[in-house]
């Protein structure tokens, strides 16, 4: 069938099926975008069945990054942080939703309300590396190091070792303040 270039609806049934079965299988992506481009798809309907997809298999790499082609091609970002949000909500530790809501923000300019998330997610749990780096990305991507924001990044970071002294999170976010303060400010 991908040897043939078959575009039909049966091949794009075909595709579903074989996603299924392995979503891991990048070829079967690709040659599932090329048809549903060919075929003129409404890619939203692709958006929904990839939500699907991904509530099943939230830790896959060609499934996300299916998504991301989606979205690049639409070139509309609406609804897709209320659906990291939800991804989040399952497991606040998923590495491709928050590449993707990296990626998201950055492609599409959307910083507003970003750091207030990232404090959201840390006050969840104080331990999780992806909410701390995210805010790091926030502020590197928005404001940047200037020393108000980094006197104010400490503070947040002493608030947290107080409260949980063992997280190594906190710890690791504060050195790297630490390093920009020394390294930026005489």
């Amino acid at each position: 069938m991908i040897s043939k270039v078959e575009i039909s609806e049966r091949a794009l049934l075909l595709t579903e099926d074989a996603v299924y079965l392995n979503p891991a299988n990048y070829s079967v992506w690709y040659y599932r975008r090329f048809l549903l481009k060919e075929l003129g798809k409404d890619f939203r309907d692709e958006l929904k069945f990839c939500s699907l997809m991904i509530k099943e298999t939230p830790k896959n790499y060609q499934l996300w990054h299916h998504r991301k082609v989606l979205v690049e091609t639409l070139k509309d970002p609406t609804g897709e942080l209320d659906f990291i949000c939800s991804v989040l909500r399952e497991d606040s530790k998923n590495y491709h939703a928050w590449q993707y809501r990296t990626w998201l923000v950055t492609q599409f300019n959307i910083w507003d309300g970003e750091l207030d998330y990232s404090e959201r997610m840390i006050c969840n749990d104080v331990r999780n590396n992806s909410a701390w780096n995210y805010r790091y990305f926030i502020i590197n991507s928005t404001t940047g190091f200037i020393e108000s924001v980094v006197d104010k990044e400490m503070q947040f970071c002493f608030q947290w070792i107080r409260l949980v002294p063992n997280n190594e999170s906190a710890w690791n976010y504060l050195s790297g303040y630490i390093l920009v303060f020394f390294t930026s400010f005489p």
